[in-house]
């Protein structure tokens, strides 16, 4: 069976049902009152964002495995809009390339660090979970 892609009008399809259209996304906050938190689409124009998740655990230090990756490859990681997740996380926001597409992976680049591309989602800043609050670094505000 062919999977509906928001095609249908109605929400209820997570990424693909996203929206920039204010109006939208009231309705969508009106319509679920009890909502305490929002995703924001990866890879989709015009910002094309790309998320760099890394992720806190006993054994993984992904912040040094992303400098060691700069270090190897030669980039430069550049000021950007961090999010803190309420785990002890960090979500890295980045504009990715026009006309690349760039695809979800966890772990794949080094252990504890997440990709979120095309067809992902971040949670988005001041999101409310069981587990605490989304909140932005202060001093972060532009996207790299």
């Amino acid at each position: 069976p062919l999977l509906c892609r928001g095609e249908c009008g109605r929400p209820g399809h997570g990424v693909h049902d996203a929206t920039t259209d204010p109006a939208t996304v009231r309705a969508l906050f009106a319509a679920a009152p009890w909502a305490t938190g929002y995703g924001i689409a990866c890879g989709r124009p015009p910002h094309h964002l790309i998320g760099v998740d890394l992720d806190t655990k006993a054994d993984t230090d992904s912040t040094a495995a992303l400098r060691h990756l700069a270090l190897r490859h030669l980039f430069t990681i550049p000021e950007t809009v961090v999010v803190l997740t309420p785990s002890g996380g960090r979500h890295l926001w980045l504009t990715g390339p026009p006309g690349v597409t760039v695809p979800n992976s966890a772990s794949r680049l080094a252990p504890g660090i997440d990709i979120r591309g095309a067809g992902g989602y971040l949670v988005g800043p001041g999101s409310l979970t069981a587990h605490g609050i989304y909140r932005t670094t202060p001093g972060t505000g532009h996207l790299a």
